[in-house]
């Protein structure tokens, strides 16, 4: 039980893992699957392993990464960390308009497309980022409004 614990710690030692993450590194390990979820409660109730903080340092993350909001959610998800404070990511906040600008800014440089397969190519370009319709629509007409 002792050897289960340093190896999870070692894990921990290196950067933030889910519940689910650390589960899967210890099985991946050989380790028994009782012992692993005994480990993780130990873990856990000791404030080593909490998935509030890593949904926090993760999602602080991937927004400096230049990330949407879909997409970090579809990450999380991935990670094995379902139910999370939605006012962490919430879509409707304007400062995901301001990131995607920045983004946007970043790749293209400014560059307003001239032609329908520009304007396409950048629109699939932020979707694929994590950025919902609605906002890529905002930008590009708040791009042509000025």
């Amino acid at each position: 039980m002792i050897a289960i614990r340093e190896q999870a710690l070692r894990f921990l030692a290196r950067r933030e893992y889910s519940k689910a993450q650390l589960r899967n590194k210890l099985l991946a390990k050989g380790w028994d699957q009782e012992q692993i979820h005994a480990v993780l409660e130990d873990l856990a109730s000791n404030k080593l392993q909490d998935d509030h903080r890593y949904t926090a340092v993760y999602i602080r993350h991937r927004i400096e990464a230049g990330y949407g909001p879909r997409r970090i959610f579809a990450e999380l998800n991935k990670n094995g960390v379902g139910q999370f404070d939605q006012a962490l990511m919430d879509e409707n906040d304007p400062e995901w308009i301001e990131r995607l600008k920045t983004v946007w800014q970043k790749k293209f440089k400014n560059k307003i497309p001239q032609d329908d397969k520009t304007k396409f190519q950048q629109i699939r370009f932020l979707l694929s980022r994590g950025f919902t319709p609605e906002q890529v629509k905002f930008l590009f007409t708040m791009d042509e409004n000025q």
